[in-house]
C-alpha cells in the first residue's frame, strides 16, 4: 500500500484566515452572541499576525458586574443557546 504525503501551503491557509469573508462570518457570529447575552455586550474583530480573529465582550461596567455576580457567565451562556 502506498503511502500518501501531505504538504500545507501554509500561505493560502494563512490568506484564507485573513480574508474579508472569513473575517466578517466571525464578526456575525461573535455579533450574535452579544445580541443574546443582553445589554452592555458587544463584538469586534482584530488582526493578529497569521489569522483575524472576532471577540465578543463586555462593553459597560454594569455587564462587568452581571459577568462578576452570576455564577452563568452570560457570554457562555449566549455561547451555548
Amino acid at each position: 500500500m502506498a503511502k500518501t504525503k501531505v504538504v500545507l501551503e501554509y500561505s493560502g491557509f494563512n490568506a484564507l484566515r485573513k480574508s474579508p469573508e472569513i473575517t466578517a462570518g466571525m464578526y456575525e457570529l461573535a455579533q450574535g452572541i452579544a445580541q443574546r447575552a443582553g445589554d452592555g455586550y458587544a463584538a469586534d474583530t482584530f488582526e493578529g499576525r497569521t489569522k483575524n480573529m472576532a471577540s465578543a465582550y463586555t462593553a459597560t461596567p454594569r455587564a462587568m458586574a452581571s459577568c462578576a455576580k452570576h455564577a452563568g457567565d452570560p457570554l457562555l451562556e449566549a455561547m451555548q443557546s
